[in-house]
């Protein structure tokens, strides 16, 4: 991480003074504006395949469409003839490839503007509007067109020049993501190895944090696409991570026995908890008043009071590693999975086992509450996905479709839905009923085992984090 400067230390201090007077980590989810970092340079792998595409955008626009599937990643294109100047990489970072041989489709802008009005010091204002085509990769054909038009200018804004109003990127991430049906995040950075564990969304839906195995924390804007917020070298092997219920805070474990608080906002670590063994696996209850913490070297849970900033409870009954832990919605019940191949609910206030739930035969991976509380769900690296009755432990259904073993699982916000993620050398993600237990379609994309899932709040789309050092989002509209 970036050495701080003095107003940022001072900064920090206050903010911690301030933490440890009320610990408010339960307030309404708010969108999170991210500080902003440097971008990383265009990969020159893409330069062929860029020339190569020029004369193509060209016959594009007086091209007639032949409509076909299609999907990401892509890469893009944008002209601005009325300034001079010719075809240019345009970057969109949630949707672009990282690799040559990636690359399924592309799309070029030709972007006008229309001059709307002029300020009082006859400052001249535009809009600008975005004729689109997706194009098939490397056949040239034209499978979709849209025009789409940007925001006005603000008159207000004062300097010398001409006054433009914003570009439509959000509305082409809308519309390509509905039309591919998956878009694509370089979340190992500047095109390095480095595989992708954990995955986070805050709760208002704008932001994903990705863990590197690196030891990297990376801040992503959901509706830009851009790396708002780096945390660098402050873990030393793959971080484990979790959202405050509000989102101003992240939570962030690893190797190391303690756990970093983050404001995200300011991009400062207000309060460091020493924790006395390795942190594997972090959650925080609902209401922000509890943490939860699985021992990575251990079986041993920690439960912390988030006001106190200390330790109210200690859970040992599993036998090995904790790799997941979770709050019930109503923040009553924990549930834990661990390397011993068995489940635990535990009372999340008391620490007493409520349930101990055994029947895989690998190590459990993951564990999911439904959106009701009544179902708890554990994946497992005996390539199933068990469905529990989480009063009573019975086992409602095993769902078994990943031969290379389940790392994760998650259940859609309105409780229908089950998404399992496959281990390497199956890269695939399965979906499921919930209710039946039936097969309910799936994605491939991913090169590599795919470590982490999380649906966006609004459930409208899934997104998935895999060792091959990518974050992929999939429409759930075009789900097959």
């Amino acid at each position: 991480m970036k050495p701080w400067t003095t107003s940022q230390c001072l900064i920090a201090a206050l903010v911690s003074l301030l933490y440890l007077a009320a610990c408010n980590l339960s307030s309404a989810p708010t969108q999170t504006t991210l500080p902003q970092v440097a971008v990383p340079a265009d990969p020159p792998i893409l330069e062929a395949q860029l020339q190569a595409a020029v004369p193509q955008c060209e016959a594009a626009f007086s091209s007639s469409e032949t409509p076909g599937p299609s999907s990401g990643p892509i890469f893009t294109l944008l002209n601005r003839e009325y300034d001079g100047k010719q075809w240019d990489r345009y970057r969109l970072p949630l949707i672009e490839s990282p690799a040559a041989s990636e690359v399924h489709a592309f799309v070029c802008i030709r972007e006008s503007r229309l001059q709307t009005a002029a300020r009082s010091d006859d400052i001249s204002a535009f809009a600008l509007t975005w004729d689109v085509r997706l194009i098939q990769w490397p056949e040239g054909v034209v499978l979709r067109s849209i025009t789409i038009p940007g925001e006005a200018p603000d008159l207000s804004q004062s300097g010398p020049g001409s006054v433009y109003g914003s570009a439509p990127t959000t509305e082409l991430y809308g519309w390509l993501r509905s039309t591919l049906g998956d878009g694509t995040i370089l979340a190992k950075g500047e095109f390095l190895d480095g595989a992708v564990g954990e995955i986070a969304i805050s709760p208002a839906g704008n932001v994903l944090a990705s863990a590197n195995s690196d030891g990297t924390v990376r801040l992503w804007d959901l509706a830009t696409g851009q790396l708002g917020y780096e945390l660098e070298g402050e873990v030393s092997e793959m971080p484990t991570l979790a959202y405050s219920p509000a989102g101003k805070y992240l939570v962030v474990g690893g190797a190391e026995q303690s756990v970093r608080i983050i404001d995200v906002t300011a991009g400062l670590i207000i309060k460091t908890l020493e924790n006395t063994n390795h942190v594997a696996s972090i959650t925080i209850s609902p209401d922000g008043k509890l943490m939860a913490l699985g021992g990575s070297d251990s079986g041993l849970i920690r439960i912390w009071d988030m006001a106190e900033s200390q330790v109210a409870n200690s859970l040992s009954r599993h036998k090995q590693r904790v790799n997941d832990v979770t709050f019930s919605a109503d923040g009553k019940l924990l549930a834990s999975g661990s390397a011993d191949k068995s489940a635990i609910i535990w009372n999340a206030e008391t620490g007493q086992t409520v349930l101990t739930l055994q029947g895989h035969t690998g190590e459990v991976t993951g564990v999911a509450f439904s959106p009701d509380g009544k179902t708890l769900v554990t994946a497992s690296l005996d390539g199933t996905v068990k469905v529990w009755n989480a009063a009573t432990g019975h086992l409602i259904r095993s769902l078994g479709r990943h031969p290379a073993g389940v790392l994760a699982a998650a259940i859609s916000p309105d409780g229908k839905t089950l998404a399992s993620a496959g281990g390497e050398g199956d890269n695939t993600i399965r979906f499921w009923d919930l209710a039946t237990g039936q097969a309910a379609g799936g994605f491939t994309g991913h090169t590599q085992g795919v470590t982490g899932l999380a649906y966006t709040p609004d459930g409208k789309t899934l997104i998935s984090a895999s060792r091959d050092g990518i974050v992929k989002l999939w429409s759930l509209a075009t789900k097959p």
